[in-house]
């Protein structure tokens, strides 16, 4: 599968989305293009722009998921949306959520098992900037900490039972310069 990131769910595209994102959106972190030939052509013009050595770090996880959870991911009109209710309101997130909640730049969220995450709404410190049916990816950034950026990705691959969280983090923030 694609979404945002053409060809495919890796960590090489999304360090590439984040740095297009954080590079070209940096006063509107909603714009995204309708248009998939132009997203692709928009990609390629951004790829050759970004010198690799200064893309942020970037990690993707995967895991693939047995036929019946396949199945009922699949039954969801928006599987992302059920990744990222899972994500946010897991127990392995629970001190994370904790503290987060307490941070200055947290937005009020509101009930997770509610939560549509549409375009634009903040959860904790992260604000849904792509959604679509399979992938939503959520972004982040700490002005407290020199403008400390970030960007989580949840995506489902219905064609190979897969289930994806990738994680993208400028490569070294002013602070810690």
């Amino acid at each position: 599968s694609s979404g945002a990131l053409g060809g495919g769910f890796s960590k090489h595209n999304l360090a590439f989305f984040a740095a297009r994102h954080w590079t070209k959106h940096a006063d509107d972190p909603t714009a995204v293009s309708s248009s998939q030939q132009s997203e692709r052509r928009r990609r390629r013009r951004i790829q050759d722009e970004v010198d690799e050595d200064e893309l942020p770090y970037a990690d993707m996880f995967h895991q693939q998921i047995s036929p019946t959870a396949s199945k009922w991911l699949r039954s969801h009109p928006s599987p992302s949306v059920v990744l990222a209710r899972a994500f946010f309101s897991s127990d392995a997130f629970a001190p994370e959520r904790t503290i987060l909640s307490l941070g200055p730049n947290s937005g009020p969220s509101q009930a997770l098992s509610d939560s549509s995450f549409n375009i634009g709404e903040t959860h904790l410190l992260w604000t849904v900037t792509v959604k679509s049916p399979l992938e939503m990816i959520l972004t982040w950034e700490l002005e407290s900490l020199g403008r400390l950026k970030g960007a989580t990705q949840l995506a489902f691959d219905p064609s190979m039972r897969r289930v994806y969280q990738g994680n993208a983090l400028d490569r070294v923030p002013q602070w810690a310069v």
